[in-house]
């Protein structure tokens, strides 16, 4: 693609703005990812007590 007169400066520029845009993207992304919290076991020890009681409740209406 030729560029005549005033677009190349101005395509020079666009296209650098973007490539500045993409590098500090690159840069910014990694420190977004955030550290999985802590798994509480107590909690989770209870909703599978909760679902383990649906499951037999399920089962014993299922025999009468």
């Amino acid at each position: 693609m030729e560029s005549k007169g005033k677009e190349g400066p101005v395509l020079a520029a666009i296209s650098a703005a973007i490539e500045s845009y993409l590098s500090l993207e690159q840069e910014v992304q990694p420190s977004a990812i955030l550290p999985a919290p802590p798994v509480r076991l107590w909690s989770q020890f209870g909703r599978q007590e909760l679902m383990n009681q649906r499951i037999w409740c399920q089962l014993r209406m299922l025999r009468h």
